[in-house]
C-alpha cells in the first residue's frame, strides 16, 4: 500500500491567506459596530435651566455675539432605527443681525414627558445695563422641527409681535430667539430676565458676557455744530424729539434741523438719509429710536444732495440734446453713450405710446416670462404701464404697453452717495416731468409732454452727495 495515500492533506498557502483575510474583515466589522454603538450622540448643550411658575422648564440654550449667529441642534430621532444606526449629523439654526448684536436662544419643555412646549406666553426679555437702564429685546422669532425633515419658523419685529399665537401641534424641537443691543456690562456676567404676557418675570438667568470687554466713550459737541462738506458748510442747528404710541408704548423719533450754505449764502441742497449710531456699535433710524439714552453721545450721519430744481454743475451733466418723440407703436434707435461722474450711461431708444416691441440679447440664459406693471401719476390722472418680457436662452422680446412715450436705457448702477436726475424741456419751452423705473436689465423713463410737443431737449445729471457726521448729546425726553 502506498503510504502517501494515508498522509493528511496540507493546506496550500493560497487557501490559508483567504482564512486570514476573512478573519481580519470580521474583526474590522466588529470594531466598527462597537465604535458606532459606544459613540455618544452630540450633547444637547445649554447654559442654564429655570423652573417656571407653571412647573415647566425654561432652557437658556445660548447667548451668541456678532453678526452671524448659530445654534447647534441635537440630531433628529428616528424611532424605527436602532440606536447605533441613528444619524449623528447635527443641524443648526442660523440668524444674521444688522451689526454686532447679542442673540438669546430659549427652549421650553415638560419635565415629565420631555415634550417641547410653545412660547405663547412670552412677552419679552430684558436686562439692566451698568448705567441702571432697562433694555428690552427686539426682533423675536421662533423655529420648530418635527419628524425627519419637517421644519419652519416665524418672526415679527413690530410692536405687539408677542405673545405668539403658535399653531397647536406637537413639535420635536421648538426654539425662541430675540436680539439684544450691545450694552455696557461691568462684570463677567449679566442677568437676563424673561417676562410673561402679564409682564411678570418668570425666569432669570446669570449669563456669561460674550461681547467686547470694553467700549469707547464718545464726547458730544455743543449745538449748533458746523461741519465742512466740500465747498459747502452744513450746520446742525438743533435736535427736536417727539413720540407716538405703539401698543401703549412710546416710540420716539428725532427731528434734526440743518442749514446748508456755500460761501456764507444758503445753498439749494437737502438732507435725505439719516442714521444714528453709538459708541457700542448699535444703529438706529431717526424714526423709532432704539439707541440707549444713557450713552453720553450719539453719532448722527446725514447725507445731503443738490435739489432737483437747482442748476446742475457742468461736470455732473450730460447734455444729450434734442430727441424726437416717437409716434405711437414705434421707436427710434439712439445708442448714445457717456461716462459721467465715473458712471457709465447708455441711452438705447426713444419709444412712443401704444405697444412698442423690443428684441435683443441679455445675460439671462433660461427660458421664461415676466410681467411688470404700475401706474404713473400725470396731470390727466393715472396712466398704466405694463412691460412683458419673454426669454428663450439669451434672446428676449420685451413689449411696453402704455399711453406715455419713454426713453430706454441700460440699467444704471448708481454708486453710494450719488443720485441720478433727468431734466427735459419740450420744443415749446415747457418743462417735461417723468418717472424712472427699472425693469430687468433696463431703466425706463416715462415722460409726459403736452400733445403739441414733437421733441424734447434732455439733460442727464449724476450729482455727488455729501456725507456729514455730528457727535450729539441725546436729547432730554419725558419718560413718564
Amino acid at each position: 500500500m502506498d503510504s502517501a495515500l494515508n498522509e493528511p492533506a496540507i493546506p496550500q498557502p493560497r487557501g490559508r491567506f483567504r482564512y486570514w483575510l476573512a478573519g481580519i474583515c470580521l474583526l474590522l466589522i466588529g470594531l466598527l459596530i462597537t465604535a458606532v454603538i459606544l459613540t455618544p450622540a452630540p450633547e444637547d448643550v445649554y447654559i442654564a435651566e429655570a423652573t417656571m411658575p407653571d412647573g415647566t422648564v425654561l432652557v437658556l440654550k445660548a447667548v451668541t455675539y456678532g453678526k452671524e449667529h448659530k445654534l447647534p441642534l441635537p440630531p433628529r430621532t428616528n424611532w424605527f432605527l436602532p440606536v447605533f444606526l441613528q444619524s449623528r449629523e447635527q443641524d443648526s439654526l442660523d440668524h444674521e443681525t444688522w451689526g454686532d448684536k447679542l442673540v438669546v436662544w430659549l427652549a421650553r419643555y415638560d419635565p415629565k414627558t420631555g415634550r417641547a412646549l410653545d412660547f405663547e406666553w412670552w412677552l419679552k426679555n430684558t436686562v439692566v445695563d451698568a448705567n441702571g437702564d432697562t433694555i428690552t429685546d427686539r426682533h423675536p422669532s421662533w423655529d420648530y422641527r418635527f419628524g425627519q425633515s419637517g421644519s419652519g419658523s416665524s418672526g415679527s419685529s413690530g410692536p405687539g409681535a408677542r405673545p405668539y399665537d403658535v399653531a397647536h401641534r406637537e413639535y420635536d424641537q421648538l426654539y425662541a430667539s430675540s436680539e439684544l443691543p450691545l450694552f455696557r456690562c461691568n462684570s463677567k456676567t449679566f442677568q437676563l430676565r424673561v417676562h410673561n404676557a402679564d409682564n411678570d418675570i418668570v425666569a432669570t438667568f446669570d449669563v456669561p458676557w460674550p461681547g467686547p470687554k470694553s467700549f469707547p466713550i464718545w464726547e458730544p459737541e455743543p449745538l449748533p455744530i458746523s461741519k465742512p462738506a466740500g465747498d459747502l458748510t452744513v450746520t446742525l442747528k438743533r435736535l427736536d424729539t417727539d413720540f407716538v404710541y405703539h401698543n401703549d408704548e412710546k416710540s420716539y423719533f428725532l427731528d434734526p434741523s440743518f442749514r446748508v450754505t456755500k460761501d456764507g449764502k444758503p445753498a439749494s441742497w437737502h438732507v435725505e438719509g439719516q442714521i444714528l449710531t453709538d459708541a457700542l456699535g448699535n444703529t438706529s433710524r431717526i424714526n423709532g429710536l432704539t439707541l440707549l439714552w444713557s450713552e453720553p453721545a450719539w453719532k448722527l450721519t446725514a447725507d445731503f444732495y443738490r435739489n432737483n430744481t437747482a442748476p446742475p454743475l457742468a461736470a455732473e451733466t450730460w447734455n444729450v440734446g434734442s430727441i424726437e418723440i416717437s409716434p405711437n407703436n414705434e421707436f427710434q434707435q439712439l445708442d448714445l453713450e457717456k461716462l459721467l461722474n465715473d458712471v457709465p450711461l447708455k441711452l438705447l431708444t426713444s419709444g412712443g405710446g401704444g405697444v412698442v416691441t423690443y428684441t435683443g440679447t441679455g445675460d439671462y440664459q433660461g427660458e421664461g416670462s415676466s410681467r411688470w406693471g404700475m401706474s404713473v401719476e400725470t396731470d390727466n390722472g393715472y396712466q398704466s404701464v405694463d412691460i412683458d418680457t419673454d426669454n428663450i436662452g439669451p434672446n428676449y422680446t420685451q413689449k411696453v404697453r402704455t399711453n406715455l412715450p419713454h426713453l430706454r436705457l441700460d440699467h444704471i448702477k448708481i454708486p453710494e452717495l450719488k443720485r441720478l436726475q433727468l431734466h427735459a424741456t419740450d420744443n415749446l419751452g415747457n418743462r417735461v416731468d417723468g418717472h424712472l423705473e427699472t425693469v430687468d436689465d433696463h431703466d425706463f423713463w416715462f415722460f409726459m409732454p403736452v400733445d403739441e410737443a414733437t421733441e424734447i431737449d434732455l439733460k442727464i445729471v449724476i450729482t455727488q452727495g455729501r456725507r456729514v457726521e455730528f457727535l450729539v448729546a441725546p436729547p432730554s425726553i419725558d419718560t413718564e
